[in-house]
């Protein structure tokens, strides 16, 4: 049971070491695209194997997009929808850099240091203060 909540434990960072070799991805295809239109460099080809993963990786990252669109939308209206989908690299970006915090976190505790907790300083519940605040709004 230790071993699996521990590999477990890991999974956060790992999945953000594999999202920033992913967004590293696209910038190095983006600029090997920019260096073919410019005539510096051949193209190679894909082999089927390649190009069907990369398919099924994007269709699945469509099916995600578009229900997370859909399920959006339905509650909050078309353009928070659309928003929804314009915030998954904003989403991908703080899981980068959460899952580098903690795994630098984690090496730090395997060199010996005490572990330390991060707590958040909330004056109130975060309830409470959405309820406090709609409150105090003007009534329309």
């Amino acid at each position: 049971l230790d071993m699996w909540m521990t590999l477990r434990d890991r999974h956060g960072p790992m999945t953000a070491a594999v999202l920033g070799a992913a967004y590293l991805l696209v910038v190095v295809e983006l600029i090997l695209g920019v260096a073919n239109l410019a005539g510096w460099r051949t193209t190679t080809q894909a082999s089927p194997t390649l190009a069907l993963l990369v398919a099924l990786s994007f269709a699945a990252f469509v099916w995600r997009s578009t229900w997370r669109f859909c399920f959006t939308a339905r509650e909050y209206g078309l353009a928070e929808g659309a928003r929804a989908v314009l915030r998954i690299p904003v989403a991908n970006l703080i899981a980068i850099l959460a899952g580098r915090r903690a795994l630098s976190a984690y090496v730090r505790t395997l060199r010996g240091e005490l572990i330390r907790w991060d707590k958040t300083a909330h004056s109130m519940h975060p309830a409470g203060a959405v309820r406090a605040a709609s409150s105090r709004a003007p009534a329309a």
